[in-house]
């Protein structure tokens, strides 16, 4: 579950965030919408822990990512996925190599393991028959 109450961000004097609210169960989905400069970024990057609220407190299954170890945070940060506005994949690269790559940095090494990890993401969201395209 996610939690998030009263978060309020400010960049450069200009309230960004004001106070914002929500509780996220588990097994929910959740999408941001909204115009260009109305937050959506600085939201999601609160969420993972990259910009910390001026007020405000964002709670992830039990644990305040503000108040938790680097450790707890970054083993809380390998649930989160975040698709950006603009192309952020390699083209010279196969979809089963731009989705394997995370597993790579990570130090991941058993082949059977990448590929079949990949394949059921794949799946997940209706792109299994890509594998192989650029």
């Amino acid at each position: 579950m996610i939690a998030v109450k009263g978060l309020k961000i400010s960049l450069g004097g200009r309230e960004i965030l004001h106070g914002i609210d929500f509780i996220l169960p588990f097994g929910e989905n959740l999408v941001i919408l909204g115009k260009s400069g109305s937050g959506k970024t600085v939201l999601i990057k609160s969420l993972l822990g990259i910009h910390p609220p001026d007020e405000g407190s964002i709670i992830i299954d039990g644990v305040d990512i503000y108040g938790c170890s680097k450790d707890e945070l970054n083993s809380l940060r390998k649930r989160f996925a975040m698709v950006f506005q603009h192309a952020a994949l390699l083209d010279s690269f196969t979809v089963f190599q731009n989705v394997a790559l995370p597993l790579y940095e990570r130090g991941e090494k058993n082949e059977e393991y990448i590929r079949h990890r990949v394949q059921e993401c794949l799946q997940l969201v209706g792109l299994e028959h890509t594998l192989e395209l650029y």
